[in-house]
């Protein structure tokens, strides 16, 4: 439950770095995945039951431009275990059954390797309501890349044990289509 409460403070999306190398030639960004914009846009996915009518996914994305790496990563929930909030006068989207986060990072990927930190503030919303923090600013992820599989290495800061967690290679429409059955499932029971 820890590592879920954790991951709800990161999360999806873009970054573009481009510039120069040392020798003065320009860079391409290398998005990874596929195409620049719409639904078919390319990334990595997780997507799972927590346990009981908790469900969660998470979709990873960057940009990419000599090993240099900068994106977003998104992380939906839908807790049915969660007591509804319309009133939330505590502006705390983690109370309220469904809600997203996001979390922009930094990083480097070399060959299989890839190492990522999360900054700035991340941002969650709910229906009822919105925050900000910095939970996960600073903290550093690794992992590798093979094919079509991400797999990232994160820290559980209340046991201090480490999670290897699974992405698969999806689309946002993927991810899409994964949180509108989820949000369905849940509003069915």
């Amino acid at each position: 439950m820890t590592r879920f409460i954790c991951l709800l403070f990161v999360l999806l999306g873009l970054g573009l770095s481009n510039g120069c190398t040392k020798d003065g030639t320009a860079n391409k960004a290398v998005e990874i995945g596929g195409p620049s914009s719409g639904s078919g846009q390319k990334g990595f996915l997780y997507a799972g039951s927590r346990g009981g009518d908790v469900y969660s996914a998470e979709f990873i994305r960057w940009t990419e431009a000599d090993k240099h790496v900068s994106g977003q990563i998104q992380m939906f929930w839908a807790n049915g275990n969660a007591r509804s909030t319309s009133g939330n006068q505590g502006n705390n989207p983690f109370l309220d059954p469904i809600g997203n986060a996001q979390q922009s990072f930094e990083g480097v990927r070399n060959g299989e390797d890839i190492s990522i930190t999360f900054t700035g503030d991340f941002v969650a919303f709910s229906k009822n309501s919105r925050t900000s923090g910095s939970a996960l600013t600073g903290q550093v992820w690794t992992g590798t890349l093979k094919g079509d599989n991400l797999t990232l290495i994160t820290p559980d800061p209340a046991s201090g044990t480490l999670t290897a967690t699974e992405f698969k290679s999806a689309t946002v429409e993927q991810y899409n289509q994964v949180v509108t059955n989820a949000t369905e499932t849940l509003r069915k029971k």
